[in-house]
């Protein structure tokens, strides 16, 4: 996946981060994806919400800590921020879906979007911040 990674960022002429950040991530998640659509069919729909929550974490501290032990990780701050960014709001977004005690299809539909717009920008991440 590494190799791919590289060769996708450069044919699209992409750093490797917002490679890692679009479509990468994508492929690393297809198993959360799965896994969440037989819990919630099961109608285990809590082990679903664990297993995101979870997988969230574990690839925010250990993941991206045993990796920074290895060797340092260097990447542009724009795309952090961009990064980052859309994490906060997707926190908010997710504490006031939950409020409510269910995540609903509307609830699904809003993450899609909000995932298409994430996809857009950080597609346009260099030409958003050279401009």
């Amino acid at each position: 996946m590494v190799v791919s990674g590289e060769s996708i960022a450069g044919v699209l002429q992409f750093s490797p981060f917002l490679i890692g950040l679009l479509f990468v991530a994508i492929g690393t998640s297809l198993p959360e994806l799965v896994f969440g659509t037989h819990a919630v069919l099961r109608r285990q729909p809590e082990l679903a919400l664990g297993d995101i929550i979870g997988s969230v974490i574990a690839s925010s501290t250990l993941v991206l800590g045993v990796t920074a032990l290895i060797t340092p990780i260097v990447a542009e701050h724009s795309l952090v921020l961009i990064g980052a960014a859309f994490m906060l709001v997707l926190a908010f977004m997710f504490h006031t879906f939950i409020s409510y005690g269910r995540l609903q299809w509307r609830t699904g539909v809003s993450l899609l979007l909000f995932y298409l717009l994430f996809f857009i920008v950080g597609s346009n991440a260099r030409t958003l911040l050279a401009g």
